[in-house]
């Protein structure tokens, strides 16, 4: 075995120690469970810290490899966020543990590094949702909407929380059908967002001062908002 090949076996041991123990698994642990002893595997990683950066580093980059091809795909934007949220539901299925680790859902840790390092992979989960808002024929609108303000920051969240806690329900449902889930989140996720973003004018507040006149007619096209024209 070559040293690349041996990093990835450390790497996928190390994925399911720490999403089974957390930060607090000992290197130890993560040696027995790779085959390797301990000073091979400090030859590698040489703290604690830098084989955790590189497990959720490398759990990230599998995660972005299978999104890929969901990007610049034909189609409304619905069908081009059903495509996203079935290649999220294929990363589950095929890597639960990776997934816990994208979403910093592993066993909690006291070293305050390590709980801003995964308050910051939250962050690029979050960053994922604007990317998905973003992929609309309304993606014009979407630019005036200030996404730095507490409270479009917080409908991220939900969102971001909502996708996390159906797919950790869901793996402990099994028997509720994938066709389920993806409805699911589409429906609850996506539905509600695209309303929230592009058409409920209640949420002007989200808007930029200058922004919110052109958004309550519906965006620069002065199309009806989607909430109001349902109503009609």
């Amino acid at each position: 075995m070559n040293a690349p090949e041996r990093r990835e076996v450390i790497l996928d041991a190390a994925k399911r120690v720490f999403a089974e123990r957390g930060y607090q698994a000992g290197m130890g642990e993560v040696a027995a469970a790779s085959g390797v002893r301990r000073t091979v595997l400090y030859h590698y990683f040489p703290t604690k810290k830098d084989l955790y950066v590189a497990v959720v580093e490398a759990q990230v980059a599998k995660l972005l490899l299978r999104m890929a091809p969901t990007f610049g795909t034909d189609g409304g934007p619905d069908e081009r966020m059903r495509q996203k949220l079935s290649a999220i539901v294929d990363f589950v299925e095929e890597d639960p543990d990776a997934w816990d680790i994208v979403c910093a859902t592993t066993p909690g840790s006291d070293d305050s590094e390590v709980r801003a390092m995964q308050r910051e992979i939250r962050g690029i989960v979050r960053t994922g949702v604007v990317d998905f808002l973003r992929d609309s024929p309304d993606a014009g609108m979407l630019e005036e909407l200030d996404f730095e303000k507490p409270v479009a920051v917080a409908l991220f969240e939900i969102t971001a929380g909502g996708l996390i806690s159906v797919t950790r329900w869901w793996r402990r449902h099994p028997e509720v059908s994938r066709a389920d889930i993806e409805e699911a989140l589409f429906a609850g996720l996506w539905l509600g967002a695209r309303s929230a973003y592009l058409g409920d004018t209640s949420l002007l507040s989200i808007a930029k001062p200058g922004e919110r006149a052109a958004l309550g007619r519906g965006g620069a096209s002065g199309s009806e908002p989607a909430g109001r024209a349902a109503a009609n």
